[in-house]
C-alpha cells in the first residue's frame, strides 16, 4: 500500500493507482494516477492559450504526418466510417437538408440563413402539414420563389410542403401554380402569404 502525498488516501502500490517513476525506491510516483489528472486537467485551464498556440504549431509543422495519418486510419476503418456516417444523416436529416439548400444557395450568391430552429418554427406554424394541401406527410423544404428565379433560402421564402405538392410547383410561380390545384383552398392562400409578409 501506498500514501498519495496530495489526496493523503492510501492505496495499492499498483500501476492501477500510480504512475510509474524509475528514479522513485518502489518505482511509482509519490502522487496518485487521480490527483495527477486532476492537476493536468487545472494546468491546462490556467494557460489555455499556451495549450492552443502548441497545438496550432503540432497542426503547422506536421501537416503531412497528420494527413498520412488520416488517410491510413480512413483506409482501415472505411466501412465502420460509412455506417457511421448513414447513421448520423439518418438522425440527423433536418441539419442534412439545410446544408444541402444552403450549399445550393451558396452557390448562386443567394441568401441563405436559415437555419434548424427557423425551419421547425415554420412547419410548427403551418401545424406539422403541407402548406399547400395540408397533407399530414412527410414534408420538404419548398421554396416559394424557386432557386431558378433567384430564390433565397431564408425563412421569409421557405415551406413545409409534401413530395408531391414540392414537385408539382418546381419552378412555377405561386400566383399562376397554386389556383390551379383540385385542393386550392383559400385560407390556406391567405395563410402562407400572411406568414411571408412577417
Amino acid at each position: 500500500m501506498k500514501i498519495c502525498i496530495k489526496c493523503k488516501i492510501e492505496k495499492p502500490a499498483t500501476k492501477e493507482f500510480f504512475p510509474t517513476n524509475n528514479s522513485h525506491k518502489d518505482g511509482m510516483e509519490n502522487t496518485c494516477k487521480e490527483c495527477r489528472a486532476i492537476a493536468k486537467r487545472k494546468w491546462r485551464e490556467d494557460n489555455m492559450e499556451r495549450v492552443l498556440e502548441h497545438q496550432k504549431n503540432y497542426r503547422d509543422t506536421n501537416k503531412d504526418k497528420r494527413i498520412k495519418i488520416r488517410n491510413k486510419y480512413y483506409t482501415e476503418n472505411i466501412d465502420i466510417l460509412r455506417k457511421k456516417g448513414r447513421e448520423w444523416r439518418k438522425n440527423n436529416r433536418e441539419y442534412c437538408n439545410t446544408s444541402k439548400h444552403r450549399y445550393r444557395a451558396r452557390k448562386r450568391s443567394l441568401p441563405h440563413t436559415l437555419t434548424v430552429e427557423q425551419w421547425i418554427t415554420i412547419v410548427n406554424y403551418f401545424g406539422g402539414v403541407c402548406a399547400y394541401c395540408g397533407a399530414d406527410e412527410k414534408l420538404t423544404q419548398e421554396h416559394f420563389i424557386p432557386v431558378s428565379k433567384n430564390g433565397e433560402y431564408t425563412k421569409n421564402n421557405i415551406l413545409p410542403a409534401c413530395g408531391s405538392c414540392n414537385s408539382s410547383k418546381c419552378d412555377h410561380d405561386f400566383g399562376d401554380w397554386y389556383p390551379q390545384q383540385t385542393f386550392y383552398d383559400e385560407n390556406r392562400e391567405l395563410r402562407i402569404l400572411e406568414f411571408l409578409s412577417n
